[in-house]
């Protein structure tokens, strides 16, 4: 598939699929504009995160806690937008169909869903030999 091609169906195609896939880039980035906010008063942008005022709301309390800066020695919403744009990528890569079997053999290094692989043997649902046991029960 060309790039023109793979713009123009993600841009103007329709299906199951690629409505879920647009709602988690939507999702992510309403996200990523809460957590800019945050990393903007993290890193002495604004002086005040804005909140609410309700009690029991301290934002610049819990943003500002030493919890928040001590992954890597870095404020954690930069990390969050980092794990946002991750998700994006991730949800708009490819062709905007279903996913068919042999894709795990083009995107072998795309993380699969709680990274195993189930086939049906008889009535119940096993790991695959390839995949080992499942990491996760709602697979």
């Amino acid at each position: 598939m060309t790039s023109d091609l793979l713009g123009k169906e993600l841009r103007e195609g329709s299906g199951e699929f690629l409505s879920r896939r647009r709602v988690i880039v939507a999702l992510s980035l309403a996200n990523v504009a809460s957590m800019g906010l945050i990393a903007l008063y993290q890193v002495g942008v604004i002086a005040h995160v804005p909140e609410p005022p309700l009690p029991g709301f301290d934002a610049d309390r819990v943003n500002g806690s030493a919890d928040a800066y001590a992954i890597l020695e870095t404020p954690d919403a930069i990390l969050g937008l980092g794990s946002y744009a991750a998700t994006m990528a991730l949800a708009a890569m490819g062709r905007p169909t279903a996913p068919r079997r042999g894709r795990g053999s083009r995107w072998h290094w795309r993380p699969r869903p709680c990274s195993t692989r189930r086939r049906r043997a008889g009535s119940r649902l096993t790991s695959s030999p390839s995949s080992g046991p499942s990491a996760c029960s709602a697979c």
